[in-house]
Protein backbone atom coordinates (compact mmCIF):
# COMPACT_ATOMS: atom_id res chain seq x y z
CA UNK A 1 0.00 0.00 0.00
CA UNK A 2 2.87 2.45 0.91
CA UNK A 3 3.88 2.78 -3.19
CA UNK A 4 0.09 4.05 -3.50
CA UNK A 5 1.05 6.41 -0.63
CA UNK A 6 3.68 7.85 -1.98
CA UNK A 7 2.65 8.74 -5.31
CA UNK A 8 -0.46 10.44 -3.55
CA UNK A 9 1.76 12.46 -1.24
CA UNK A 10 4.22 13.48 -4.41
CA UNK A 11 1.23 14.65 -6.50
CA UNK A 12 -0.71 16.17 -3.51
CA UNK A 13 2.40 18.45 -2.37
CA UNK A 14 3.05 19.59 -6.20
CA UNK A 15 -0.46 20.22 -6.16
CA UNK A 16 -0.09 22.43 -3.25
CA UNK A 17 2.38 24.33 -4.31
CA UNK A 18 0.62 25.18 -7.50
CA UNK A 19 -2.03 26.62 -5.18
CA UNK A 20 0.64 29.54 -4.29
CA UNK A 21 3.03 29.75 -7.37
CA UNK A 22 2.39 29.21 -11.28
CA UNK A 23 4.38 26.23 -12.24
CA UNK A 24 5.04 25.52 -15.66
CA UNK A 25 2.10 23.20 -17.34
CA UNK A 26 4.86 20.72 -18.80
CA UNK A 27 6.14 19.98 -15.08
CA UNK A 28 3.19 17.51 -15.38
CA UNK A 29 5.04 15.29 -17.69
CA UNK A 30 6.97 14.38 -14.38
CA UNK A 31 3.52 13.42 -13.59
CA UNK A 32 2.81 11.30 -16.45
CA UNK A 33 6.35 9.35 -16.64
CA UNK A 34 5.52 8.20 -12.81
CA UNK A 35 2.08 7.12 -13.39
CA UNK A 36 3.37 5.52 -16.68
CA UNK A 37 6.27 3.50 -15.11
CA UNK A 38 3.94 2.72 -12.35
CA UNK A 39 1.22 0.85 -14.41
CA UNK A 40 3.60 -0.28 -17.44
CA UNK A 41 5.81 -2.78 -15.14
CA UNK A 42 2.61 -4.08 -12.75
CA UNK A 43 2.36 -7.37 -12.90
CA UNK A 44 -0.97 -9.43 -11.92
CA UNK A 45 -2.66 -6.19 -10.15
CA UNK A 46 -6.22 -5.33 -10.85
CA UNK A 47 -9.52 -7.09 -11.03
CA UNK A 48 -9.10 -7.68 -14.62
CA UNK A 49 -5.40 -8.47 -15.61
CA UNK A 50 -6.29 -12.30 -15.77
CA UNK A 51 -9.31 -11.85 -18.10
CA UNK A 52 -7.21 -9.76 -20.22
CA UNK A 53 -4.68 -12.35 -20.28
CA UNK A 54 -6.83 -14.81 -21.22
CA UNK A 55 -8.06 -12.66 -23.66
CA UNK A 56 -4.67 -11.95 -25.57
CA UNK A 57 -3.68 -15.89 -24.85
CA UNK A 58 -6.83 -16.68 -27.33
CA UNK A 59 -5.78 -14.29 -29.82
CA UNK A 60 -3.46 -15.93 -32.47
CA UNK A 61 -0.18 -14.69 -32.73
CA UNK A 62 -0.70 -13.99 -36.59
CA UNK A 63 -2.74 -10.84 -38.58
CA UNK A 64 -6.36 -12.23 -38.22
CA UNK A 65 -9.44 -12.06 -40.57
CA UNK A 66 -13.09 -10.69 -38.76
CA UNK A 67 -13.81 -14.00 -39.53
CA UNK A 68 -11.32 -15.61 -37.30
CA UNK A 69 -12.37 -13.56 -34.17
CA UNK A 70 -16.17 -13.79 -34.57
CA UNK A 71 -15.75 -16.09 -31.74
CA UNK A 72 -13.77 -14.16 -29.59
CA UNK A 73 -15.58 -12.48 -27.11
CA UNK A 74 -14.10 -8.90 -27.79
CA UNK A 75 -14.90 -6.12 -30.29
CA UNK A 76 -13.83 -7.75 -33.73
CA UNK A 77 -11.04 -4.72 -34.89
CA UNK A 78 -9.87 -5.22 -31.22
CA UNK A 79 -9.09 -8.52 -31.43
CA UNK A 80 -7.58 -8.11 -35.09
CA UNK A 81 -5.21 -5.33 -33.76
CA UNK A 82 -3.88 -7.29 -30.78
CA UNK A 83 -3.17 -9.95 -33.57
CA UNK A 84 -0.99 -7.62 -35.10
CA UNK A 85 0.89 -6.67 -32.21
CA UNK A 86 1.54 -10.08 -31.37
CA UNK A 87 2.85 -10.97 -35.13
CA UNK A 88 5.23 -8.16 -34.48
CA UNK A 89 6.40 -9.81 -31.35
CA UNK A 90 4.44 -7.75 -28.23
CA UNK A 91 3.80 -10.30 -25.70
CA UNK A 92 1.60 -9.98 -22.58
CA UNK A 93 3.31 -7.32 -20.95
CA UNK A 94 3.90 -5.38 -23.75
CA UNK A 95 0.33 -5.81 -24.77
CA UNK A 96 -0.45 -4.26 -21.30
CA UNK A 97 1.93 -1.55 -21.57
CA UNK A 98 0.44 -0.31 -25.11
CA UNK A 99 -2.59 0.32 -23.53
CA UNK A 100 -1.45 2.09 -20.43
CA UNK A 101 1.08 4.40 -22.77
CA UNK A 102 -2.45 4.96 -25.23
CA UNK A 103 -4.38 6.01 -22.38
CA UNK A 104 -2.56 8.26 -20.10
CA UNK A 105 -1.25 9.72 -23.74
CA UNK A 106 -4.78 10.71 -24.37
CA UNK A 107 -5.29 12.08 -20.47
CA UNK A 108 -1.90 13.83 -20.48
CA UNK A 109 -3.17 15.64 -23.47
CA UNK A 110 -6.48 16.64 -22.13
CA UNK A 111 -5.38 17.72 -18.76
CA UNK A 112 -2.67 20.05 -20.57
CA UNK A 113 -5.25 21.54 -22.52
CA UNK A 114 -8.02 22.11 -20.42
CA UNK A 115 -7.65 22.31 -17.09
CA UNK A 116 -6.57 25.11 -15.25
CA UNK A 117 -4.58 23.05 -12.69
CA UNK A 118 -3.23 20.38 -14.37
CA UNK A 119 -2.02 18.93 -10.61
CA UNK A 120 -5.01 19.09 -9.39
CA UNK A 121 -6.28 17.26 -12.27
CA UNK A 122 -3.62 14.53 -11.97
CA UNK A 123 -4.31 14.33 -7.85
CA UNK A 124 -7.83 13.53 -8.51
CA UNK A 125 -7.58 11.13 -11.67
CA UNK A 126 -4.33 8.92 -9.38
CA UNK A 127 -6.84 8.84 -6.84
CA UNK A 128 -10.80 8.41 -8.46
CA UNK A 129 -9.53 7.12 -11.59
CA UNK A 130 -6.09 5.82 -12.26
CA UNK A 131 -6.29 2.02 -10.41
CA UNK A 132 -9.54 1.53 -10.42
CA UNK A 133 -10.05 2.57 -14.15
CA UNK A 134 -6.96 1.57 -16.29
CA UNK A 135 -6.12 -1.17 -14.17
CA UNK A 136 -9.50 -2.69 -14.92
CA UNK A 137 -11.47 -2.71 -17.94
CA UNK A 138 -7.99 -1.08 -19.74
CA UNK A 139 -10.29 -0.89 -23.11
CA UNK A 140 -13.00 1.08 -21.35
CA UNK A 141 -10.65 2.92 -19.86
CA UNK A 142 -8.32 3.73 -23.54
CA UNK A 143 -12.10 5.16 -24.94
CA UNK A 144 -13.15 7.73 -21.60
CA UNK A 145 -8.98 8.98 -22.11
CA UNK A 146 -10.14 9.28 -26.07
CA UNK A 147 -13.31 11.20 -25.11
CA UNK A 148 -11.55 13.14 -22.72
CA UNK A 149 -9.58 14.65 -24.98
CA UNK A 150 -11.39 15.19 -28.26
CA UNK A 151 -15.51 15.57 -27.00
CA UNK A 152 -14.40 19.50 -26.04
CA UNK A 153 -12.48 19.89 -29.89
CA UNK A 154 -16.08 18.31 -31.47
CA UNK A 155 -17.82 20.60 -29.60
CA UNK A 156 -16.36 23.57 -31.45
CA UNK A 157 -19.08 23.19 -33.93
CA UNK A 158 -16.94 22.48 -36.99
CA UNK A 159 -18.17 22.07 -40.34
CA UNK A 160 -18.77 18.10 -40.70
CA UNK A 161 -18.47 17.47 -36.53
CA UNK A 162 -21.03 15.08 -36.75
CA UNK A 163 -19.78 13.39 -39.51
CA UNK A 164 -16.27 13.19 -37.74
CA UNK A 165 -18.14 12.34 -34.23
CA UNK A 166 -19.98 9.07 -36.22
CA UNK A 167 -16.67 8.26 -38.16
CA UNK A 168 -14.95 8.50 -34.74
CA UNK A 169 -18.21 6.30 -33.06
CA UNK A 170 -18.13 3.56 -35.31
CA UNK A 171 -14.43 3.44 -35.47
CA UNK A 172 -13.81 3.15 -31.82
CA UNK A 173 -16.90 1.01 -31.56
CA UNK A 174 -15.10 -1.54 -33.79
CA UNK A 175 -11.64 -1.31 -32.15
CA UNK A 176 -12.21 -0.21 -28.70
CA UNK A 177 -15.17 -0.60 -27.04
CA UNK A 178 -18.81 -0.78 -27.89
CA UNK A 179 -20.42 2.10 -25.83
CA UNK A 180 -18.34 4.36 -28.47
CA UNK A 181 -22.04 3.85 -29.90
CA UNK A 182 -23.43 6.46 -27.70
CA UNK A 183 -20.85 9.18 -28.52
CA UNK A 184 -22.77 10.62 -31.09
CA UNK A 185 -25.98 10.80 -28.67
CA UNK A 186 -23.43 12.37 -26.45
CA UNK A 187 -22.14 14.79 -29.42
CA UNK A 188 -25.92 16.02 -29.69
CA UNK A 189 -26.71 16.40 -26.02
CA UNK A 190 -23.40 18.16 -25.12
CA UNK A 191 -23.86 21.00 -27.82
CA UNK A 192 -26.95 21.80 -26.49
CA UNK A 193 -25.93 24.30 -23.11
CA UNK A 194 -29.79 24.89 -21.91
CA UNK A 195 -29.75 27.88 -19.47
CA UNK A 196 -28.86 27.53 -16.34
CA UNK A 197 -33.38 27.37 -14.68
CA UNK A 198 -33.51 24.77 -17.87
CA UNK A 199 -30.14 22.57 -16.18
CA UNK A 200 -32.04 22.64 -13.16
CA UNK A 201 -35.35 21.15 -14.38
CA UNK A 202 -34.13 18.60 -16.34
CA UNK A 203 -31.93 17.80 -13.38
CA UNK A 204 -35.08 17.30 -11.16
CA UNK A 205 -37.11 15.48 -14.28
CA UNK A 206 -34.21 12.88 -14.72
CA UNK A 207 -33.84 12.07 -10.60
CA UNK A 208 -37.53 11.48 -10.39
CA UNK A 209 -37.43 9.19 -13.34
CA UNK A 210 -34.09 7.29 -11.89
CA UNK A 211 -35.25 6.70 -8.21
CA UNK A 212 -39.26 7.27 -8.11
CA UNK A 213 -40.46 4.17 -9.88
CA UNK A 214 -41.39 6.14 -13.21
CA UNK A 215 -38.76 5.17 -15.24
CA UNK A 216 -39.30 1.13 -14.51
CA UNK A 217 -43.07 1.17 -15.08
CA UNK A 218 -42.73 3.07 -18.16
CA UNK A 219 -39.70 0.59 -19.30
CA UNK A 220 -42.27 -2.38 -18.72
CA UNK A 221 -44.82 -0.19 -20.34
CA UNK A 222 -42.83 0.60 -23.12
CA UNK A 223 -41.51 -3.24 -23.65
CA UNK A 224 -37.72 -2.37 -23.03
CA UNK A 225 -37.40 -4.57 -20.25
CA UNK A 226 -35.42 -7.00 -22.43
CA UNK A 227 -32.85 -4.48 -22.76
CA UNK A 228 -31.99 -4.64 -18.66
CA UNK A 229 -32.33 -8.65 -18.81
CA UNK A 230 -30.04 -8.81 -21.82
CA UNK A 231 -27.38 -6.36 -20.36
CA UNK A 232 -27.87 -8.50 -16.86
CA UNK A 233 -27.58 -11.64 -18.81
CA UNK A 234 -24.95 -10.33 -21.04
CA UNK A 235 -22.52 -8.36 -18.78
CA UNK A 236 -23.19 -8.77 -14.77
CA UNK A 237 -22.97 -12.12 -14.96
CA UNK A 238 -19.98 -12.23 -16.81
CA UNK A 239 -18.22 -10.18 -14.42
CA UNK A 240 -20.11 -11.48 -10.93
CA UNK A 241 -21.53 -14.37 -9.74
CA UNK A 242 -23.09 -11.56 -6.81
CA UNK A 243 -27.00 -10.82 -7.67
CA UNK A 244 -26.66 -7.63 -6.22
CA UNK A 245 -23.69 -6.56 -8.60
CA UNK A 246 -25.86 -4.97 -11.21
CA UNK A 247 -29.13 -4.25 -9.09
CA UNK A 248 -30.20 -1.03 -8.33
CA UNK A 249 -28.53 2.53 -8.17
CA UNK A 250 -29.65 4.66 -5.44
CA UNK A 251 -30.62 8.24 -4.43
CA UNK A 252 -28.44 8.19 -1.10
CA UNK A 253 -25.25 6.20 -2.34
CA UNK A 254 -22.12 8.07 -2.34
CA UNK A 255 -21.48 7.46 -6.00
CA UNK A 256 -24.59 9.73 -6.85
CA UNK A 257 -24.60 11.82 -3.86
CA UNK A 258 -20.77 13.26 -4.54
CA UNK A 259 -21.69 13.59 -8.49
CA UNK A 260 -24.77 15.83 -7.62
CA UNK A 261 -22.62 17.76 -5.16
CA UNK A 262 -19.94 18.25 -7.83
CA UNK A 263 -22.59 19.30 -10.39
CA UNK A 264 -24.74 21.86 -7.83
CA UNK A 265 -21.53 23.45 -7.27
CA UNK A 266 -20.54 23.27 -10.64
CA UNK A 267 -24.30 25.05 -11.86
CA UNK A 268 -23.55 27.41 -8.62
CA UNK A 269 -19.94 28.83 -9.62
CA UNK A 270 -21.19 29.37 -13.92
CA UNK A 271 -23.26 32.07 -12.38
CA UNK A 272 -20.14 34.38 -11.93
CA UNK A 273 -18.26 36.31 -14.23
CA UNK A 274 -15.05 34.43 -13.83
CA UNK A 275 -16.56 31.34 -15.45
CA UNK A 276 -14.60 31.23 -19.03
CA UNK A 277 -15.58 29.39 -21.86
CA UNK A 278 -14.19 26.24 -20.73
CA UNK A 279 -15.35 25.67 -17.18
CA UNK A 280 -18.71 26.38 -18.96
CA UNK A 281 -18.24 23.75 -21.59
CA UNK A 282 -16.59 21.47 -19.00
CA UNK A 283 -19.97 21.92 -16.61
CA UNK A 284 -22.64 21.55 -19.23
CA UNK A 285 -20.54 17.94 -20.37
CA UNK A 286 -20.50 17.30 -16.66
CA UNK A 287 -24.43 17.89 -16.78
CA UNK A 288 -25.35 15.18 -19.60
CA UNK A 289 -23.24 12.77 -18.38
CA UNK A 290 -25.19 12.84 -14.83
CA UNK A 291 -28.39 13.25 -16.84
CA UNK A 292 -27.36 10.51 -19.28
CA UNK A 293 -26.97 8.13 -16.39
CA UNK A 294 -30.18 9.05 -14.38
CA UNK A 295 -32.54 8.52 -17.33
CA UNK A 296 -30.15 4.76 -18.21
CA UNK A 297 -30.50 3.70 -14.26
CA UNK A 298 -33.75 1.88 -14.66
CA UNK A 299 -32.27 -0.39 -17.06
CA UNK A 300 -29.88 -1.41 -14.19
CA UNK A 301 -26.49 -0.61 -12.79
CA UNK A 302 -23.93 -1.96 -15.19
CA UNK A 303 -25.62 0.00 -18.25
CA UNK A 304 -25.77 3.39 -16.15
CA UNK A 305 -22.42 3.19 -14.72
CA UNK A 306 -20.37 1.83 -17.97
CA UNK A 307 -22.07 5.07 -20.15
CA UNK A 308 -22.35 7.32 -17.57
CA UNK A 309 -19.00 6.91 -16.73
CA UNK A 310 -17.78 8.03 -20.46
CA UNK A 311 -18.79 11.75 -19.16
CA UNK A 312 -17.96 11.23 -15.66
CA UNK A 313 -14.71 11.06 -15.63
CA UNK A 314 -15.07 15.19 -16.94
CA UNK A 315 -14.92 15.69 -13.40
CA UNK A 316 -10.64 15.57 -13.43
CA UNK A 317 -10.81 18.98 -15.80
CA UNK A 318 -13.41 20.87 -14.28
CA UNK A 319 -12.71 20.55 -10.35
CA UNK A 320 -9.70 22.54 -10.44
CA UNK A 321 -11.63 25.48 -12.18
CA UNK A 322 -13.94 25.99 -8.89
CA UNK A 323 -10.49 27.55 -7.54
CA UNK A 324 -10.90 30.90 -9.76
CA UNK A 325 -13.61 31.19 -7.50
CA UNK A 326 -12.04 30.65 -4.22
CA UNK A 327 -9.95 34.62 -3.50
CA UNK A 328 -8.13 34.11 -1.25
CA UNK A 329 -5.22 31.17 -0.80
CA UNK A 330 -6.98 30.28 2.64
CA UNK A 331 -9.52 29.13 1.05
CA UNK A 332 -7.75 27.57 -1.92
CA UNK A 333 -5.82 25.89 0.37
CA UNK A 334 -9.02 24.22 2.24
CA UNK A 335 -10.70 23.58 -1.14
CA UNK A 336 -7.22 21.25 -1.83
CA UNK A 337 -7.96 19.48 1.32
CA UNK A 338 -11.30 18.52 0.18
CA UNK A 339 -10.09 17.66 -2.92
CA UNK A 340 -7.53 15.70 -1.80
CA UNK A 341 -9.19 14.08 1.22
CA UNK A 342 -11.98 12.71 -1.60
CA UNK A 343 -9.91 11.86 -3.89
CA UNK A 344 -7.50 9.86 -1.20
CA UNK A 345 -10.80 8.31 0.30
CA UNK A 346 -12.09 7.58 -3.38
CA UNK A 347 -8.61 5.33 -4.05
CA UNK A 348 -8.80 3.40 -0.62
CA UNK A 349 -12.81 2.46 -1.09
CA UNK A 350 -11.81 0.88 -4.49
CA UNK A 351 -8.99 -1.23 -3.26
CA UNK A 352 -10.84 -2.01 0.66
CA UNK A 353 -14.34 -3.00 -1.23
CA UNK A 354 -14.90 -6.93 -0.13
CA UNK A 355 -12.89 -8.61 -2.36
CA UNK A 356 -11.08 -6.04 -3.94
CA UNK A 357 -7.79 -5.73 -1.94
CA UNK A 358 -6.13 -9.23 -3.18
CA UNK A 359 -6.39 -7.52 -6.84
CA UNK A 360 -4.19 -4.23 -5.85
CA UNK A 361 -2.04 -5.23 -2.38
CA UNK A 362 1.18 -5.73 -2.49
CA UNK A 363 2.04 -4.18 -5.84
CA UNK A 364 3.46 -6.07 -7.86
CA UNK A 365 6.06 -5.69 -10.99
CA UNK A 366 7.18 -7.75 -14.12
CA UNK A 367 10.32 -8.11 -12.21
CA UNK A 368 9.28 -10.39 -9.42
CA UNK A 369 6.47 -12.04 -11.07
Amino acid sequence: MAIYNVIFLLILLISFVSVFVKINKYYSVFIFFILLLFGVLRYKIGMDYDSYEEIFDSIKSEPLSLSDVSDIYIEPGYGIAISYLKFIGFGNIGLFAVHMILSLYFIHKAIIKYSYNPFISWLIFYGVYYANLFFNGIRQGLFIAIILYILPIFLRREKFAFLKVLISSVLLAFFLHKTALILPVMYLLCIRDPSLKNKYIILFVSMIWAFTGIGNILIQVGGLSFIKDAGYLGVVDFYSQNEAFGAEIKLLSVSVLHRLLILLLALYFSKFEPSNLIFKKMVNIYFWGIVIYFFLTPLGYMLATRVGMNLKVFDVLLIPYFLIFLKEYKFKVSGLVLVSLWSFSVMLTNFYLPGNYPYYIPYRTIFSK
